[in-house]
């Protein structure tokens, strides 16, 4: 186990005495795993002389971080190295970054890895062969630089080797990967150093849990350099560079982690989803990672009311979860995947609870980059779409019926659910499952079949994808947004594969902070709205059938800033509309969709402005406009913004 032992600064003493005793990560098996809370960080430079316990008691992540200052005329914010021992050549780290007033001029450093044994590997002085050493820090660009959306930082990795282009190290911005102020993002990172005598060394980086970048071809150590490895975690938090920062930045840190025997991963929040009961009314389904525990919010006709649904046995390291009608009987239900054996996991909604069993079981584990749900084939059951960044190609899992495969449900449920309202879990075996007659569900369907359908030439670099019925055929399809290009490309369903031909291009490429799919205007074909912050302008690419037109509506005069955009029928005219949350005020600005733009309007305000995490669109109450349910897991409370049509009746459903 590795410790504080190491560390080397003035505080030592002080950072003892607040750090929390490391704990080894019980999902994950590893040699040597350390959980650092930042705090134990502190240095003098971070905080000015009397402020360091209100920086210790900073609200963080999951618990408490720290505040990193970098004054106006410095350059440091917080430098600090924790030794691993000797012989590590490969480690995975990471931690979660939140910006706070944090709107740089030029570009700096982050947290990463390192190998340094002397001077070299930073300060413009790169590995010599009496001074060996390398560096993988993190790298943050000049806010709306390097193609970020106007107001977010553009990150990536800075890196000394052997190879690189000049004395000051190599600095790699990660394609179409930029932070906004106020949320958190978690960022981890990957170093294996190179063979001795072979350019095979590896940098990986990924940005809430989605690989970013990956390069394979570093040379961090000389063929005699046998002894350097992988050496310390650098919580490096530096400005510039030559010029010191004429402004001052702020940002937050905490739940370091380090690895030397697998990926850390993020920690998995609770997950929200909105799904739809048999009578239409849409309601909140939570899943809390801590328990494995899912939970429905419904609308009682004052507030929420919430109720257990089901349970899962494995309880973290989810990948994706959607909500559809699998079962086709009206209900929706909660397909979930596990990447680590490559499973879909079905929740199917009864009367009496949730009844979960495997339904499909991928051969390819990693690589997917996209799961939608949608009725590609006009079935009338939602089915999903999966894209895989490996080899691009869609493919498509629709929902079978046992009674065409009768060998496949004896042994494929989930071992617990609901006999009946109020009832206790159920453990049961699967010989159990077999003799015991379980009631048929409505729908029948309890498995996916999956089939290939769709190929494209170019597998990375797309930035979006949105599921819609764009051709208004009744089939949904997919739109595809390459940014390096600007072009729209969108894969027409035929019912059992996908034509994708180009539909539109955006003359600006790159910017862009939102796409949202919507009928914004009501014609029975799905469109794109698109947000541009450095213009402040919203455009709506509407569809022809065939085609895009792309057109501005509206125009901001606030252009960044904002912090959720969510699409939906807030008047109940037939057309959508956007609602737009700018936490710097607290208030919600909706743009009422004319059919040929919008018109902006201030529906309503939070006197709570920040620390909202979940903000999504349903009809809770069911009068045919949607509302806007939030979530704020400081006080574990749920505010609904209900729509009168012209406005917002902000209320308090639970918590």
């Amino acid at each position: 186990m590795l410790g504080c032992e190491n560390l080397q600064h003035p505080g030592d003493e002080l950072i003892r005495s607040r750090a929390e005793p490391f704990q080894e990560a019980k999902s994950r098996p590893r040699t040597s795993v350390i959980a650092l809370l930042i705090s134990a960080f502190l240095v003098s430079s971070t905080t000015p002389v009397g402020a360091q316990e209100a920086a210790a008691s900073f609200d963080g992540y999951s618990d408490t971080g720290v505040e990193v200052t970098i004054p106006k005329g410095s350059f440091r914010g917080l430098t600090d190295k924790d030794r691993f021992p000797e012989g590590v050549e490969e480690a995975w780290y990471r931690y979660y970054i939140q910006l706070t007033n944090f709107q740089p001029k030029s570009s700096g450093k982050l947290p990463g890895l390192s190998g340094l044994y002397s001077h070299t590997a930073r300060g413009c002085f790169p590995s010599g062969p009496n001074s060996p050493g390398w560096s993988a820090r993190g790298l943050f660009g000049a806010a709306g630089s390097n193609g970020a959306p106007e107001g977010e930082i553009p990150i990536g990795s800075y890196i000394y080797h052997l190879n690189q282009p000049g004395r000051c190290g190599e600095a790699i911005y990660w394609d179409d990967t930029s932070i906004r102020p106020d949320r958190w993002y978690c960022v981890e990172g990957y170093v294996k150093v190179n063979t001795p005598g072979s350019a095979d060394g590896v940098v990986t980086g990924w940005l809430d849990g989605t690989e970013r970048f990956s390069r394979s071809n570093f040379v961090f150590r000389r063929p005699s350099e046998t002894h350097v490895g992988v050496r310390e975690l650098w919580l490096d938090i530096y400005y510039g560079g030559r010029r010191p920062t004429r402004e001052t930045l702020n940002l937050r840190i905490d739940e370091v982690e380090v690895s030397t025997s697998g990926r850390v991963g993020c920690i998995e929040s609770k997950t929200t989803v909105v799904a739809t009961s048999g009578s239409g009314l849409a309601s909140i389904a939570s899943y809390d990672p801590g328990t494995g525990d899912w939970s429905l919010a419904h609308f009682d006709g004052s507030s929420f009311v919430s109720k257990s649904l089901t349970r899962y046995q494995s309880a973290t390291q989810w990948g994706s979860h959607l909500v559809g009608d699998f079962g086709g009987d009206g209900r929706d239900d909660i397909a979930s995947y596990h990447p680590a054996n490559g499973t879909w996991w079905v929740s199917r909604s009864g009367e009496f609870g949730f009844k979960t069993a495997r339904w499909a079981t991928f051969s390819t584990k990693d690589g997917w980059n996209a799961h939608l749900t949608g009725d590609f084939s006009g079935s009338g059951r939602s089915e999903i779409a999966s894209f895989n960044i490996s080899n691009g190609t869609w493919w498509v899992s629709t929902p079978r019926s046992s009674l065409d495969r009768p060998e496949h449900a004896a042994n494929e449920l989930q071992f617990s659910w609901f006999q009946q309202p109020g009832s206790e879990w159920r453990d049961i075996t699967a010989s159990q499952v077999r003799h015991e007659a379980l009631a048929p569900i409505q729908g029948n369907a309890n498995y996916f079949d999956t089939s290939l359908w769709g190929d494209f030439d170019t597998a990375t670099g797309w930035t979006t994808q949105l599921a819609g019925d764009y051709d208004g055929d009744g089939k949904d399809d997919i739109a595809s947004y390459h940014a390096e290009s600007g072009n729209w490309w969108v894969s027409l369903s035929s019912g059992t594969g996908f034509a994708t031909t180009q539909w539109d291009r955006f003359s600006t490429g790159r910017g862009w902070s939102n796409h949202l799919a919507g009928d914004f205007n009501g014609d029975g074909r799905d469109d794109i709205a698109s947000y541009h912050p450095g213009s402040g302008q919203w455009w709506v690419s509407l569809s022809t059938g065939s085609g895009f037109t792309t057109v501005p509506w509206e125009r901001f005069n606030t252009t960044t800033g904002w912090s959720t955009h969510v699409a939906g029928d807030f008047n109940g005219d037939g057309s959508d509309d956007i609602a737009s949350y700018y936490p710097g005020s607290g208030a919600w600005w909706v743009s009422l969709s004319t059919g040929t733009g919008f018109s902006t309007q201030h529906w309503g305000s939070f006197s709570t402005t920040r620390g909202w995490t979940t903000q999504v669109a349903g009809d809770f109450d069911g009068d045919g406009d949607d509302d806007i349910a939030n979530f704020h897991p400081a006080s574990g409370t749920w505010w609904v913004n209900r729509s009168t049509g012209n406005g917002f009746d902000i209320v308090r459903w639970a918590g």
